[in-house]
């Protein structure tokens, strides 16, 4: 004995319906379409990657520090070899726009890109921390008197003048 499945069409979706006494519970969803707004931020957010932007997030190894006026250098070593910002970006896997950052110092680059700076422009960019230089001064140092202090002092002047 077969039983006999009819195939109903809803909406474009064809369902198999059992034939008398089954109960069949179908629940069709739309599926949720995100809107262009929705998808672009989505690869915008893909796209993006953290990028240091001061000294303070510069991930460098205890021992090295980035060297002062690193944008005039590497301007000068590109220059030097004659290259422009896409050449150059092009050589090390970075956009122009990041270089020109670099270069206009708005921008700190990170070991990674300054590792690659280095290796294509032939320039130092790391150098070994220098140790700053503290002024001695004395441990004592006279300070002045607050306000509070010369009111007591007053008055214990004019206490031992018989003023009060």
């Amino acid at each position: 004995m077969s039983r006999e499945k009819p195939i109903v069409k809803i909406r474009g979706a064809a369902i198999d319906v059992l034939k008398a006494g089954y109960e069949c519970d179908v629940k069709l969803e739309r599926p949720q379409v995100k809107g262009r707004r929705e998808l672009l931020r989505e690869k915008v957010k893909a796209a993006k990657r953290p990028k240091a932007s001061t000294k303070e997030s510069l991930k460098l190894e205890p021992s090295i520090e980035l060297v002062e006026g690193y944008g005039s250098k590497v301007r000068q070593a590109r220059e030097r070899l004659g290259l422009s910002h896409e050449e150059l970006g092009r050589r090390i896997g970075e956009k122009a726009s990041v270089l020109k950052r670099v270069e206009a110092e708005r921008l700190v680059p990170d070991q990674g890109l300054t590792v690659k700076l280095e290796h294509v422009l032939r320039i130092k960019l790391l150098v070994p921390i220098s140790e700053p230089k503290v002024q001695l001064t004395s441990m004592h140092q006279p300070r002045k008197a607050t306000l509070g202090e010369v009111a007591l002092i007053n008055s214990r002047e004019a206490k031992d003048k018989g003023e009060i």
